[in-house]
């Protein structure tokens, strides 16, 4: 199953540029909003860490995400060191 998923990250990131998903992050944002602040956030199904990212940027302590695909999980990684620069703010789990 993870390869399936490693064979879509990179169409799945970009996905997830789309104005579509503006729509959806500012819903979730407006949903999770009033529990956020200081939370201890799992994010099952993270991905590349797409709202990993934004849950730390709206207040999150610590967010850790959980992914079946290695390839999805890296580049997870990877974004972090941009957008979550405190140490230990994210982890990703396979």
């Amino acid at each position: 199953m993870s390869t399936q998923y490693n064979a879509i990250q990179a169409p799945y990131d970009e996905w997830r540029k789309a104005s579509i998903t503006l729509i959806e992050r500012d819903n979730v944002h407006t949903a999770v909003s009033p529990f956020i602040q200081n939370a201890r956030v799992l994010d099952l199904a993270c991905g590349s860490g797409f709202y990993t990212h934004h849950f730390v940027s709206w207040g999150a302590a610590v967010v850790v995400g959980v992914d079946i695909s290695s390839a999805m999980l890296e580049q997870a990684r990877q974004a972090s060191i941009i957008t979550s620069p405190k140490t230990g703010q994210t982890n990703f789990l396979e």
